[in-house]
Parts: structure tokens; sequence; C-alpha cells
């Protein structure tokens, strides 16, 4: 599979502690937007990854404030699918951990820049390459990467969020760069329920989710 160049992620990450605190200091007049970053959420997700590796997956994610601007975040998917070129298809399943650590500050009211940065490890197994239907050879695979996201998470009413932005996706079948959006209805004071997606050079997502804050 193609890489990134290792010093673009690098200038990226380096980058990154400055923007934030640019955006820190341009948005200090707003003290906070009372936004949740403390939830568990599962999820249904459908992925297809131009080359042909089409996957569903079952999704959890896990978030944890440690301050008003910083949090934690965890994430494990379990999947299956397939991957079909020409003459060539598999049966593919594996799964992804993945943890990382995010970033808010308002923006404005109701309106917060989030950032995040994940490392990511996933592991698919490819159960008999079949050509032509004869099965040719047994294919296992795992990767580690990185996963960068940066938007916006907006109330657009009490009831209804909405976030967008762009991510960057250097781990799994193809690395990626493209745009994502979420919309969140808000159900009461604990439980939420969305749907999510991403549109991408080689990838292309959709998913439902559920989610309690705590």
């Amino acid at each position: 599979m193609t890489r990134f160049a290792p010093r673009a992620l690098v200038l990226a990450m380096c980058a990154l502690p400055v923007a934030l605190q640019a955006a820190e200091a341009k948005t200090s007049p707003v003290k906070s937007n009372d936004f949740s970053y403390n939830y568990a959420q599962l999820g249904y997700v459908m992925q297809d990854w131009d080359g042909a590796f089409d996957v569903d997956a079952i999704d959890a994610q896990l978030s944890m404030a440690i301050d008003e601007h910083l949090f934690l975040r965890g994430q494990f998917q379990v999947f299956d699918g397939d991957f079909d070129v020409g003459f060539v298809d598999a049966d593919t399943d594996g799964w992804l951990l993945g943890a990382g650590v995010g970033f808010n500050t308002p923006l404005a009211d109701d309106l917060d820049l989030v950032v995040t940065g994940d490392l990511v490890h996933i592991k698919y197994e490819n159960d008999g390459y079949r050509v032509f239907g004869v099965r040719v050879a047994n294919v296992d695979d795992d990767d580690t990467g990185i996963r960068l996201t940066g938007g916006v998470r907006m109330r657009a009413t009490q009831e209804l969020e909405l976030a967008g932005g762009v991510y960057l996706n250097d781990v799994g079948p193809q690395d990626d760069i493209g745009l994502f959006g979420d919309a969140l209805l808000h159900l009461n004071d604990q439980f939420d329920v969305g749907a999510g997606v991403k549109l991408g050079g080689d990838l292309t997502e959709f998913g439902v989710f559920g989610r309690y804050n705590f």
C-alpha cells in the first residue's frame, strides 16, 4: 500500500500545537459551549474503499475529558466484508484498535473548534484468495499508523448538533484524505443518536450510532 511522505506528517504534527495556540488566543472571549466530550458510543459502519475493499463494521468509541480543552479517545472496531478486483476475490474480516487525544476550544457561541489525533492498529485476514472461483492462498496483514481530523462542532438547535471538517488517514487498506460530517440528535440529557459520513479520495463511509453521555 502507498504511504504518505514521513516528512509531511512530521511537519503537520509540528504545526499542530502552533495552530491550536493561535486558535485558543483568538477564541478566549467565549468561555464554554458546554458540549459533552464524555461519552460511550456504539454504531454500525459501511466502508467502500476504491480497490474493492468493502466491509461492514461494528464500531465502539469512548471519549473522556481531562480538562476544559483536552479529551482522551479510544476506539475498537470489528469488521467483515470482501475484496474483489477483476477475477480475484476474497472474504475479509478483522479488527481495529485506536487511541488518541483531542483538543477543543470555542470559536463563537455554539461553535467549537475540534482537532483529534489517534494512533491506530488494524489487522485483517483474507480468507483465501480465489481466481475464477479457485482458492489460491490465505493472506493476513496488519498495519499501524495515524489518523488526524480537524473541524468544527456546532449546536444548530437545542436538539441538533452538526459537525464537519477534514481527515487524514494513514492506516488500513489505503491512505486517504477527505471530508467528514456528522449529525447528532439529543433524545435527552444522557442519550443521543446520530449519523456520519466520510468522503475521500479512496474511501466512502456511512454510519449510524447511539451515544450515552456520562
